[in-house]
């Protein structure tokens, strides 16, 4: 956003602004920001650190956030909407979520053994997953008591029990 929007609450204002052509030092300030606590860009330059004051008006489409998620991988976005994502230098525009109906769908016909309740049960679990702020992974598996025994050796045996969206949510 520009660097004297009113709706900026700077926390520190560099007198001269940092140019992005300097990596060592624009990283330097990078580590010095974390939720909470923005980078102030504009034009390829650092203009301090700070945040958007609560009355912001989102609608003014003034204000831009970049979210770094990972090693090369980033996110653009204009408040809680994301733009686009950057993994590895490869662009991709968002894509929406998968729907209730087309993964039941899919499930169903996966596991022809499977009932409603199961893929009920299994879509609860999936969104519990899809709302944590870091990475998780369900793996569904008709022949789980086989493949527990046969990777018996390779780690700790654990007794099976049903999980619910409660488990999911106490990793957060």
């Amino acid at each position: 956003m520009r660097p004297d929007n009113p709706c900026i609450d700077y926390l520190v204002r560099f007198e001269t602004p940092v140019p992005f052509r300097q990596p060592r030092w624009a990283r330097k300030i990078l580590a010095m920001a974390n939720p909470g606590i923005e980078l102030i860009a504009s034009g390829g330059q650092i203009y301090g650190l700070g945040r958007l004051k609560p009355d912001h008006d989102p609608t003014a489409l003034d204000a831009f956030t970049v979210n770094f998620l990972d090693h090369y991988q980033w996110e653009l976005r204009y408040g809680n909407f994301p733009l686009f994502y950057s993994r590895y230098r490869e662009p991709r525009l968002p894509q929406p979520p998968i729907s209730r109906e087309r993964f039941e769908s899919n499930f169903l016909r996966i596991f022809p053994g499977a009932t409603s309740l199961n893929a009920d049960h299994l879509w609860t679990l999936f969104e519990a997953c899809a709302s944590l702020r870091h990475g998780s992974m369900l793996v569904v598996a008709e022949d789980a008591a086989s493949e527990a025994a046969r990777l018996a050796d390779q780690g700790t045996a654990i007794r099976p029990v049903l999980m619910t969206s409660h488990h999911c949510a106490s990793t957060k």
